[in-house]
């Protein structure tokens, strides 16, 4: 019977050599078994694909863009077009003119054409009447037997003056307390005038006073004064012939104001 050999019997070169051989074949089984198993599960190892190459375009908007292409590859390089500017003129609108304002009314002025006071005047008037037609059209009338309108009318020896022919000894009171210091100024001796009348109408009626415009009663008084007015009432005269032609006249020209505002 034959004896194996110890290790140790052999040369320590012997041993490596040995040694390493035997690892190379095992790295070889292990290399051809995954070689093997790569064909069995998964098929044969596929080429790598080849990238695709596309043409490039053959129009390109700026140089830059085709700089990456080989020279022959390259398309025509074609600028972009300008767009074009039209310049158009600015329309200038011409602002259409403003309508020219209408012109204002011309003021109504309650003035009568046979009265020869300025309507001014006559406006005045109406308004120190109180804008009430029946007194309006008694002073007129009274001042149209009184002086025919003159303002510069002075009578009884120079004590009654103005259209109304106010006497101021009589009414000095009356004007101070009006502030009137010009009795031929038309409108200051209207609102005297005026005042007096309504002194008297007043007396006449208390409780009306406007009732007793456009009354003998209240021309009486106006022209005789208070006491010769009672003195003719006492006799049983109620009317004079001062006070007919007054509201006679009056009449007419309340007949011209109709329609008035």
């Amino acid at each position: 019977m034959k004896r194996i050999p110890k290790a140790s019997a052999f040369p320590a070169s012997s041993r490596t050599q040995r040694q390493t051989a035997r690892k190379v074949i095992e790295i070889g089984s292990v290399a051809a078994l995954a070689l093997l198993s790569g064909f069995a599960f998964k098929g044969p190892i596929a080429e790598p694909a080849q990238a695709v190459k596309t043409d490039p375009p053959a129009i390109f908007t700026t140089e830059a863009s085709a700089a990456w292409l080989p020279n022959e590859e390259r398309g025509t390089y074609i600028p972009p077009i300008a767009p074009e500017i039209t310049v158009t003129e600015p329309v200038i609108q011409t602002p259409a003119p403003e309508p020219e304002p209408e012109p204002e009314p011309e003021p109504i002025l309650h003035s009568i054409e046979a009265v020869s006071l300025e309507p001014e005047t006559q406006e005045a008037v109406w308004l120190v009447c109180k804008e009430n037609p029946t007194l309006y059209s008694m002073v007129l009338a009274m001042g149209f037997y009184e002086s025919g309108f003159d303002p510069e009318a002075v009578g009884d020896h120079g004590n009654s003056i103005g259209w109304m022919q106010v006497q101021p000894r009589w009414h000095q009171e009356r004007m101070d307390r009006l502030g009137v210091t010009d009795l031929k100024d038309p409108v200051q001796n209207a609102m005297v005038a005026v005042d007096y009348i309504d002194w008297i109408a007043e007396r006449l009626n208390p409780e009306r006073p406007e009732d007793a415009y456009g009354t003998h009663a209240l021309l009486m008084a106006y022209n005789q004064g208070w006491q010769g007015a009672n003195e003719s009432w006492s006799a049983g005269r109620y009317s004079t012939n001062y006070s007919r032609m007054v509201l006679d006249l009056a009449a007419t020209y309340l007949a011209e104001m109709e329609g008035w505002q």
